[in-house]
């Protein structure tokens, strides 16, 4: 019989064993575990790749060229506090996009744990409601920038400076050591002085630490309302004096060059037009709400359904799933543990009141300044919601604890989730695959120019559905690839739109100030490049000769014909795209074979050109747009390999307007090309007998 007296290792394992199942199993653990499982499921997954997007660009060029502190100046015109916060961050996260977006998960996880703490703590027994509104607050659908990681970044640490603030609060007036609550709350006013420099109109959430403190006093305090409204304001004075001082300084001393964040432009409005602007406010302010609180929920799912591809639609489905049921599965846990807290009716009544008017007053500050919320992909204004979605979720919540059983509500709850997760999944796909097109874009352009000449001004157009929206996220790349050790910008960058048709034409000169950045606006100089599909290669047209295919919008063929190739540099060595920020090199593909043979076209190398043509070949390469048959067609026309040529002509004359086109403009001007141009092949093999 084996001795049953354990051995003291024994019992110090089965001891250390027990420990360990005991803190696995506390309910703050897997509340964390969860939160940490469905942000992970909503954002985590394609995070890799992911990449840099819209203002990201400006801020990556301004710290890469000139420091992290050269961006500060950058934001004394408007937020003086957000240029501070990348001398912090980018010496941690550099040039690379993956740390950026590291970040920005980061600090989206916190303020989960930041709301979950504060809920917790100001109704303690309000154990699965805290719950179900910090899940909400990370997943809520209704702000879709995540992926604009390092833009973002000053918003979401305002936001979370902010929540932080508000748990330190409480955690002031809950704490019994008299030590720890002069700590916390002389850090919660610290930072309450801190985050509206930095995000203006996230003030608004002082008058949610307010509405906190009044619910803390009353419980403490009960009385009339008079008396807890007296309790409340004297514990808020320190705040009050913090955010009333800031307003003082914002509004009248204060003075953004800004115009969207100016407010004596703003004043003016008002003063102008009374009646317009109250009755604006007064609509915008229910259908903003109504927004925020509810659509949220639909429409951003809605939205991502269309252009998201099947593959990502299953993967996404199956993740959303995957979400929902380990909500699902932890609810259900913790109601065997408790049942949700409906003899708490106070809880919820008091939850009804706080979210609304939480959802209210942080959304008021930003439609009084003249914006409004809207879920559109092109505007992204949805990113006025994320400081609102506290009080959408807290409204949320109580009124599904108010209109459903324990069952159904833990049912809603794990179908919000579930399909917030897929709509995010999906919003990453989509920016997964901008970024790639991005990156295709950049690498082929440096396959095809060497170099630009200063002052250049860039015009590129990528695929519909992914096209660029201002002229930063051309001319930022274009700087980091060609003028990587300049501290000035020398090359311009326009998006090709209907704006600058005029400017073209008449080849205007202008600046233009990207807050402090001064960007080079030089029209007679045009260098257009563009995308068509993410399956064919990026064009660099020759105003002299436009090969347009099968697949150029009407603005880009009215574009074309103004581009100067000669700003391309031939004579030096090729930039290289930094693969830090601009991820590594691209397969040498058929874009790859055409950029080059289009760079030795230019410079008349007509043997590299049929050397390239051979190559590709070889490796059964071939284009999805015909035009760019052209060069190689070009190249054995001249080195006299007719058979060849006759072949590609015979494709290129498939699409006839392009080649009709080329044929016009070599016959008015038929030196275009240096070397051994055969442009009398070229003309009789593509355009038919000449007399």
């Amino acid at each position: 019989m084996k001795d049953e007296i354990l051995s003291p290792s024994s019992t110090r394992l089965n001891l250390l064993r027990q420990s360990i199942t005991n803190l696995l199993a506390t309910e703050a653990l897997i509340t964390f575990g969860l939160l940490s499982a469905v942000a992970f499921l909503s954002y985590a997954l394609l995070m890799p790749q992911l990449g840099f997007y819209k203002e990201d660009w400006y801020l990556i060029w301004a710290a890469k060229t000139n420091g992290a502190q050269a961006i500060i100046p950058t934001f004394l015109v408007d937020r003086p506090g957000a240029g501070f916060v990348y001398p912090i961050f980018y010496p941690l996260l550099g040039d690379s996009p993956i740390g950026w977006h590291l970040m920005a998960f980061a600090l989206r996880l916190a303020g989960g744990f930041l709301v979950f703490g504060t809920l917790r703590r100001v109704w303690p027994q309000a154990r699965i409601g805290a719950t179900a509104a910090a899940l909400l607050f990370i997943v809520y659908p209704g702000y879709l920038q995540q992926y604009n990681a390092v833009n973002k970044a000053f918003w979401l640490v305002s936001l979370t400076a902010a929540l932080l603030s508000l748990y330190l609060t409480v955690v002031s007036l809950r704490s019994g050591n008299k030590g720890m609550a002069l700590l916390s709350g002389a850090t919660a006013v610290v930072l309450a002085g801190i985050y509206p420099t930095i995000i203006e109109f996230y003030v608004g959430l002082e008058a949610v630490r307010l509405a906190l403190i009044w619910v803390l006093v009353a419980e403490r305090q009960p009385g009339n309302w008079k008396q807890t409204l007296k309790g409340a304001m004297l514990r808020f004075l320190p705040y009050l004096l913090v955010a009333g001082s800031f307003l003082v300084w914002r509004v009248f001393f204060f003075e953004s060059t800004r115009p969207t964040t100016n407010l004596g432009r703003l004043f003016g409005d008002y003063l102008s037009m009374p009646v317009h602007m109250l009755g604006r406010l007064v609509s915008e302010t229910f259908k903003d709400f109504f927004e925020t609180v509810f659509l949220a929920w639909v429409v951003p799912f809605n939205n991502r359904l269309y252009p998201a591809e099947l593959q990502d639609l299953a993967v996404g489905g199956l993740v959303g799933l995957l979400g929902a049921g380990l909500t699902a599965a932890v609810f259900l846990w913790l109601q065997k543990r408790g049942k949700w807290e409906d003899e708490q009716s106070s809880v919820y009544r008091s939850w009804l009141w706080l979210g609304a008017f939480a959802t209210l007053v942080t959304i008021f500050p930003h439609i009084a300044a003249g914006r409004d919320i809207n879920f559109d992909r092109v505007a992204r204004a949805d990113h006025y919601t994320i400081q609102a979605s506290l009080g959408a979720v807290i409204l949320l919540v109580a009124l599904l604890v108010y209109n459903l059983s324990g069952k159904a509500r833990i049912a809603v709850i794990s179908l919000l989730v579930g399909a917030s997760i897929f709509t995010h999944y999906q919003q990453s796909a989509l920016m997964r695959d901008n970024w790639e097109i991005q990156r295709q874009a950049w690498w082929q352009l440096s396959w095809r120019a060497p170099a630009l000449k200063q002052n250049t001004l860039l015009f590129v157009g990528l695929p519909s559905g992914f096209a660029l929206q201002e002229g930063y996220e051309i001319w930022g790349p274009a700087n980091l690839i060609y003028a990587p050790q300049s501290d000035k910008v020398l090359i311009g960058g326009e998006v090709i739109d209907t704006s600058f048709v005029y400017d073209l034409i008449i080849g205007a000169g202008k600046y233009r100030d990207m807050r402090t950045i001064k960007v080079p606006r030089n029209f007679a100089a045009p260098l257009v490049a563009n995308l068509p599909t993410p399956r064919t290669c990026l064009k660099v047209y020759d105003g002299a000769k436009t090969e347009l295919g099968e697949y150029e919008s009407p603005l880009v063929r009215l574009y074309a014909p103004y581009s100067n190739i000669n700003q391309i540099e031939i004579d030096l060595p090729f930039a290289s795209p930094s693969e830090e920020i601009f991820g590594p090199e691209p397969e040498h593909n058929w874009c790859y074979y055409y950029q080059k043979a289009s760079y030795a076209r230019q410079i008349g190398d007509w043997q590299e050109v049929v050397r390239l043509a051979d190559e590709a070949r070889l490796k059964g390469l071939n284009p999805r747009d015909h035009i760019e048959w052209m060069p190689f067609f070009e190249g054995y026309a001249s080195v006299g390999r007719d058979k060849e040529a006759r072949n590609l002509a015979v494709i290129l004359k498939s699409v006839s307007g392009p080649s009709s086109l080329i044929c016009k403009q070599l016959e008015s001007q038929p030196r275009i090309y240096p070397g051994d141009y055969d442009v009398e092949k070229v003309l009789d093999l593509l355009c038919g007998t000449r007399e």
